[in-house]
């Protein structure tokens, strides 16, 4: 072996465990990038839910308190078929009312 050799390839050595190490960190950074963007993404999706719920809450209470001020043009422009169908639906998704993923 050539003078200084060893220390050359002792040094490549090094070298390539290095970018072993790096393409390692590399992959898992990016998997928890990936990660990340399926949870903002369900964060999103379940503020939306969460909305959704909020409105028919509100809509319903605006219909009680029109019921209680007797206030029949208002109370009449509610619409319990479609509330109903909003809950059931609410209900029967993963993410709605009482269920837990």
């Amino acid at each position: 072996m050539e003078p200084g050799g060893e220390v050359i390839a002792m040094a490549e050595a090094a070298l390539e465990t290095e970018r072993e190490s790096l393409r390692a960190r590399q992959l898992a950074l990016e998997a928890k990038i990936s990660e990340r963007a399926v949870l903002l993404k369900r964060k999103r999706m379940m503020a939306a839910k969460e909305a959704d719920k909020q409105k028919v809450i509100a809509n319903f209470m605006l219909f009680i308190e029109a019921i209680e001020k007797n206030d029949m043009e208002t109370a009449n422009k509610f619409d319990e078929k479609a509330m109903k169908n909003t809950i059931f639906t609410m209900m029967s998704d993963a993410g709605g009312f009482g269920k837990k993923k």
